[in-house]
């Protein structure tokens, strides 16, 4: 057939001494041609998929080791930080209970010298003070 002042492909072949089995033949060695290449560039593809799918994946697997490595560091900071917390809340206890027994010690060295001056009107609760005093001595002692 004739297109628009042209031969059509199968009229130009047969001028050149091509039969349409030729051509068919030509056709489907060019295809296979195509078939291949575009195999072989998709295998390429693929491995440089892969290769950079592994890449990623070690990363991702180093970044993940760093990550729990952070995290057990963190977890020892926050145990130590308990830990001394714990500490300091003891120490504060122990010095309100200082600080308490210190007034107690306090007022019977005030009751013993009030005694020593003779403000106190018997001797019997002067001893008594006294004997209160080396008491509160003895548990400081004893605390300490």
């Amino acid at each position: 057939e004739r297109m628009s002042g042209r031969m059509s492909v199968g009229d130009e072949r047969k001028e050149d001494g091509e039969s349409p089995s030729e051509l068919i033949g030509m056709c489907m060695h060019e295809v296979r041609n195509l078939e291949s290449t575009a195999f072989e560039r998709i295998h390429q593809v693929k491995e440089l998929l892969n290769g950079q799918i592994e890449e990623v994946n070690s990363r991702l697997r180093n970044l993940y080791q760093q990550v729990q490595e952070e995290r057990a560091e963190r977890a020892a900071d926050f145990a130590e930080l308990r830990r001394d917390l714990s500490i300091q809340r003891d120490l504060q206890s122990q010095v309100v209970q200082l600080r308490s027994e210190f007034s107690s010690v306090q007022a019977g060295i005030n009751n013993l010298a009030a005694n020593e001056d003779g403000r106190l009107s018997s001797a019997r609760d002067g001893g008594a003070a006294a004997a209160a005093a080396a008491l509160q001595h003895a548990e400081v002692q004893r605390s300490v």
